[in-house]
């Protein structure tokens, strides 16, 4: 784990200081998370389908297929609280949040896959079962938590043109990802889906 040893060694130390999990900011809320200006991923997305419905309905197509994935493991995920390096801005404090939320964050920041920073953890607060197997559908949900700040950043400014850019890729990197994963899909977006309109 080049470069992230040292931080897994301090996200361990970090997470021996339980804390109540902030349920209204927590990654497993990332669709109603409020944002910057109170915006939310899906109160941007109504914002976004009034110019671009298909790319909203890409969007929230795959919210709902990764919530589907995610649901059966909230609250035994809550259970384990720490204070995670996760923020949404325009806040600068970490989020009290699942443990495994902490995991997903280096691994996206470090880029050394989910499994391998699960497997490399070593606490002698063992992660349980529920905690490994959802971890890599957490460090999907990052994906789509960093576009919903996108979002809530150009609604919340009022901007004419949104990041379609940031949006399409966003989409395609969830999507694939979740069909690695094997989590059942739904009815809707499909790479090229999106970029229609």
């Amino acid at each position: 784990m080049t470069g992230s040893t040292d931080d897994l060694a301090d996200i361990v130390t970090r997470h021996r200081d339980p804390v109540e999990v902030d349920e209204t900011r927590s990654l497993l809320n990332y669709a109603e998370a409020p944002r910057i200006g109170e915006w939310t991923l899906r109160s941007a997305l109504v914002r976004l389908a009034q110019p671009y419905p298909l790319r909203a309905e890409a969007v929230l197509g795959l919210v709902r297929r990764l919530d589907a994935a995610l649901k059966p493991f909230v609250r035994t995920l809550q259970k384990h609280a720490v204070v995670t390096g996760r923020m949404i801005p325009p806040s600068t404090e970490g989020i009290a949040d699942a443990r495994v939320v902490d995991l997903a964050v280096l691994s996206e920041r470090s880029g050394v896959d989910i499994t391998d920073v699960v497997r490399r953890y070593g606490s002698d607060l063992p992660l349980n079962d529920a905690e490994i197997e959802a971890a890599p559908l957490v460090a999907v949900a990052l994906t789509l938590d960093e576009l919903a700040d996108r979002l809530a950043a150009w609604a919340s400014a009022d901007r004419e043109q949104p990041p379609l850019d940031a949006i399409d890729r966003a989409c395609a990197g969830v999507y694939e990802r979740l069909e690695r994963l094997g989590v059942p899909t739904e009815d809707g977006w499909r790479p090229g889906y999106g970029s229609r309109r």
